[in-house]
């Protein structure tokens, strides 16, 4: 069974009038802080849970101690919801305690609401399978004020001893046995009025005493239980260190592979950079284009090209046919003279 607190309502108290709701708004898990400056109404909030949960009884005076100092209506209330859900099923029974306070006659009554299909009932009426552990040892394990806190990691007090027990009921099964061991001393001191009040007292002595039997298997059974689940309390702890332990080594190796993907990038482009420097000079891409280029310079040298010679034109004009595969006549002769200069240029 898993027990969620979906938030809290409260006005005319001597906390602030308030509406605080921690119900998910979606499927991701979530941790609620609720901050307040000092002397606001922290531990009044704290001290009302815990009073919802157990079904406190009130004192005159200390219903008088929570009225709120701006409350001229004479009235105020406490309005707790819980989320209850079972192991077996995904749906949440959501349970609500309203403290109603009286503040002109210092009186408080209790309402639960158990279903959404059915309004308040008078009383606290808490679901049979949450109620075994609504009680002062049980919700003090989760509900408690910050000087508690302080004492839970001392190694002279068994806080969390105490909180074991009272959450598996062997601290119940205690107080049942000081209960019957309390009655019997009582009854014994009075003493039987006739032998039929012997005779009595004995059959409900020996009742209390089969009680007793049963309950103590009861607790050596639960001690068994709580040895098997401390076993595996310790070993789901060693797995988890274990994992811690290889998580860190991982988170390790990552940094290192990432400085080194980081360094192999700047080399690349320092590669490449340094490839471009390079594919800039084409003589540096292949020995035929520079032998190629060579060959160019020779015939043009050999042509007198590029240059102010007009040699070449002349020549030209003498041949018969010329270059572009026409006949070549004096009209084109004299063109191509004429032309030497700008062509050349």
């Amino acid at each position: 069974m898993f027990v969620t607190l979906l938030g809290w309502e409260s006005k005319g108290l001597r906390c602030p009038d308030m509406v605080v709701s921690f119900e998910k708004k979606s499927q991701i898990e979530q941790i609620n802080l609720v901050q307040m400056p000092n002397g606001t109404g922290k531990s009044t909030i704290i001290e009302l849970i815990n009073a919802a949960l157990i079904n406190q009884k009130f004192t005159y005076e200390q219903v008088r101690d929570l009225k709120g100092n701006d409350n001229s209506e004479g009235e105020g209330y406490f309005i707790l919801h819980l989320g209850v859900q079972d192991e077996k099923d995904s749906l949440i029974n959501k349970i609500t305690f309203q403290l109603k306070f009286d503040l002109a006659f210092e009186h408080v009554t209790f309402s639960t609401k158990k279903d959404t299909s059915v309004g308040l009932e008078l009383g606290w009426m808490p679901p049979q399978s949450l109620a075994p552990f609504l009680n002062n040892r049980c919700v003090e394990v989760f509900v408690f004020k910050g000087d508690k806190a302080e004492n839970l990691l001392k190694s002279d007090r068994n806080d969390a001893e105490s909180s074991i027990s009272a959450f598996f009921g062997l601290s119940a099964i205690s107080d049942l046995i000081s209960e019957i061991e309390k009655e019997y001393r009582d009854r014994r001191i009075a003493g039987p009025q006739t032998d039929r009040g012997q005779a009595q007292r004995i059959r409900v002595l020996e009742k209390w005493q089969l009680q007793l039997e049963v309950l103590e298997k009861e607790l050596n059974k639960s001690k068994d239980t709580l040895k098997d689940v401390e076993s595996e309390y310790d070993a789901k702890k060693q797995h988890m260190e274990r994992a811690l332990h290889a998580n860190t080594e991982r988170a390790e190796k990552l940094k290192e592979y990432e400085l080194q993907y980081k360094s192999s990038v700047e080399e690349v482009s320092r590669s490449s950079m340094a490839a471009l420097r390079v594919l800039r000079n084409p003589l540096f891409i292949s020995e035929s284009i520079v032998n190629k280029l060579k060959l160019l310079k020779d015939n043009l040298d050999r042509m007198k090209l590029p240059g102010t010679s007009g040699e070449f034109f002349k020549e030209l004009s003498q041949h018969d046919i010329c270059i572009c595969d026409r006949v070549m006549d004096e009209h084109a002769k004299a063109s191509i003279l004429k032309n030497a200069s700008s062509f050349l240029s």
